[in-house]
């Protein structure tokens, strides 16, 4: 099947490893193949689009900021909030509008998001600035991501000498961090360089 998918980027070389191969028919004519669905892991092309976004978002600061990063520190989003998107996305993805009261409402109607209901209320706030862009969210590790691809991210910041990935939660408990810990959203980390 390697052979057959070949065949329309170097047709001529894919007929003849067909006929190498044993084939009497042309591989041009043979029924192309069909993917393995159980072999397709959409997460890892979000997990690289969210690494290469959290890339260009260190790149923008750096500009603004004029900074040459030498320690990055990404802090991502408490499991609430990833809790919270995950059900906006779903309710966008089924067509329906974004409404920051019925958010709201549903959010506070929870003991723990009452406790925390300025942060509840700023969150809100801040994803429905850009809502369509979460539509296709979907709940993810991303601290893990992050520590995953550190190598990837030195390299592309060999200024760095230190790369640091960080709970909004464990953040809470830094004073250096806790400002910008709450302004983490799923999918879009905090950044401290």
């Amino acid at each position: 099947s390697t052979v057959l998918a070949l065949c329309p980027l170097a047709p001529h070389f894919a007929e003849e490893l067909w006929h190498l191969l044993g084939n009497k028919t042309f591989a041009a004519t043979e029924k192309f193949p069909q993917p393995d669905a159980t072999k397709i892991k959409p997460g890892l092309e979000a997990g690289e689009a969210y690494v290469e976004n959290v890339e260009s978002d260190v790149r923008k600061i750096s500009e603004v900021a004029k900074v040459v990063p030498k320690k990055m520190t990404f802090i991502t989003a408490a499991e609430w909030k990833k809790d919270a998107l995950e059900k906006i996305a779903s309710r966008l993805s089924s067509g329906a509008q974004f409404s920051f009261e019925d958010s709201m409402k549903e959010l506070m109607a929870s003991e723990e998001n009452r406790k925390r209901g300025e942060s509840v209320a700023a969150f809100l706030k801040a994803v429905s600035k850009d809502v369509h862009s979460f539509s296709g969210y979907r709940k993810s590790d991303e601290k893990n991501l992050l520590e995953q691809h550190a190598a990837m991210i030195k390299q592309k910041f060999p200024s760095a000498q230190e790369i640091a990935g960080v709970g909004e939660e464990e953040a809470a408990s830094a004073p250096t961090l806790v400002a910008k810990a709450a302004k983490a959203i799923p999918g879009r980390p905090a950044i401290v360089l």
